[in-house]
């Protein structure tokens, strides 16, 4: 998270952020995302089994989004450390977009209410 607290993708560590592993293992993501709750973010995990839809989540605070490998999604033990699970609907023969699409897809919503909002 920065000091602004607009929304944050992992990338190189910045100061007043935690800093997210590279390679990892399933402990170390998990104790990330306390360490981003902790600073006052809110963790989503994108699951296309999930009830809750992505655009009704307000993404103009802080945020996490997390995404599991395409075909078998989050892992049990992230998916239980997020604070909420949200979904894409999708229609006809699609069960779930790839992971690329649906991180395009999220973050485009995510900035179309920052930008609306005046957010960061």
């Amino acid at each position: 998270m920065n000091p602004t607290g607009s929304l944050s993708v992992v990338s190189e560590p910045e100061p007043q952020r935690p800093s997210a592993p590279v390679e990892t293992s399933l402990e170390q993501v998990a104790d990330w995302l306390g360490e981003a709750k902790r600073a006052g973010a809110w963790v989503y995990g994108a699951a296309a089994e999930a009830n809750r839809d992505y655009t009704d989540v307000d993404w103009t605070g802080r945020a996490v989004l997390v995404l599991g490998s395409e075909g078998s999604g989050l892992r049990p033990r992230v998916a239980d450390n997020c604070d909420e699970l949200i979904s894409i609907p999708v229609a006809g023969r699609v069960g779930s977009l790839n992971a690329s699409v649906a991180a395009a897809v999220i973050l485009f919503e995510a900035r179309r209410q920052r930008t609306r909002s005046g957010a960061p």
